[in-house]
């Protein structure tokens, strides 16, 4: 076994954050540019933000701005943490951590928030399968990387800038 002076460096099980921490603020622009890109179109938008629609839903349009700036700032934090990662920023394993929670506050939050927007949605609807995979995606972080985190020797000898 390597003396623990020697784990440093992106290696071992940090191969995995790099590659998390590289791709997910593409990945998250991209996703939400999609999303977005239809929510705010015309046909959505009017089928609920006019008035004289019958599907005409009061807070949808402050809801999915709100939801939108919060994501903005969540990818444009996690584009941060790529510049921390690969300068090797002390700072970086606990913005990380906030990060992996305040993402899973958000999707709980987020979930409750549509519900009040949309009282007539079912459980299925509000536990749809990216939603579940957001939720299951958010406990795994929590329950592997932010123990990791704050442990592992690698980490505390590699982000010391």
């Amino acid at each position: 076994m390597k003396d623990k002076s020697e784990l440093k460096g992106i290696g071992g099980w940090l191969i995995l954050v790099a590659i998390g921490v590289t791709l997910s603020p593409f990945i998250a622009a991209g996703v939400d540019y999609a999303v977005y890109s239809q929510v705010f179109g015309e046909e959505m938008w009017n089928l609920f933000t006019d008035s004289n629609s019958l599907s005409y839903t009061p807070y949808y349009a402050l809801t999915v701005s709100v939801e939108l700036v919060i994501n903005i700032i969540i990818d444009a934090y996690l584009f941060y943490l790529i510049y921390l990662f690969y300068k090797k920023k002390s700072g970086l394993p606990p913005l990380y951590i906030k990060l992996v929670f305040a993402i899973f506050a958000f999707t709980i939050i987020d979930i409750f928030v549509v519900s009040l927007v949309f009282p007539d949605l079912t459980i299925k609807d509000l536990f749809d399968p990216l939603t579940i995979r957001a939720i299951v995606q958010s406990v795994i972080a929590i329950l592997i990387w932010v123990p990791y985190m704050k442990k592992s020797v690698r980490v505390k000898n590699t982000f010391i800038n």
